[in-house]
């Protein structure tokens, strides 16, 4: 009986030393380098793009309006925008939807302050684990496109999709 008192408590220690990883407790990875965005320039904070060389898509000027998200809200995502300027436009970007994100995004395009010669567009950059920290704005002909900037870092687990919808202004062409 004194034998399996001893034999339990190695046994114990020879699992817990199983598990685990191999990195040494606590030890910080380092973060994934920023990816350039080959085809459009960031948005800076103060809503000019710079050009880049070799781009396809015009750089346009651009503020963020809001980058709103919701866990399990549906959605495709695309890059071409839809111009928002009236109910029918956010009725067309929200159709795929759930309902609390559909209201988050009406809630931000009616309460935008769009000045004189600039038009709210509005599109869903992102489906998935990673929520975009910010987004690119471009002009390709008439088309308005909006893309996720690529997240940093170790992604996060993910136990649902996550949608982002990215509302910027834009000045009219």
């Amino acid at each position: 009986m004194r034998l399996i008192a001893l034999a339990v408590p190695a046994v114990a220690v020879l699992l817990a030393g199983a598990c685990g990883s191999d990195d040494p407790a606590g030890s910080p990875r380092p973060p994934a380098p920023p990816s350039a965005s080959p085809t459009t320039p960031p948005v800076s904070p103060t809503g000019t793009a710079a050009p880049t060389t070799g781009s396809t898509a015009a750089p346009a000027s651009g503020a963020e309006v809001a980058l709103l998200s919701e866990p399990v809200a549906g959605g495709s995502s695309s890059p071409v925008a839809t111009r928002l300027d009236g109910q029918e436009g956010v009725e067309t970007l929200t159709a795929e939807l759930g309902g609390r994100l559909a209201a988050k995004v009406a809630d931000a395009v009616s309460g935008a302050d769009v000045p004189a010669g600039e038009a709210l567009y509005g599109a869903i950059v992102a489906v998935g684990c990673d929520v975009p920290a910010g987004v690119t704005v471009s002009r390709e002909g008439a088309q308005v496109l909006v893309t996720p900037d690529k997240p940093t870092g170790r992604p996060p687990e993910c136990y649902a999709p996550i949608t982002t919808v990215a509302v910027v202004r834009v000045p009219e062409p």
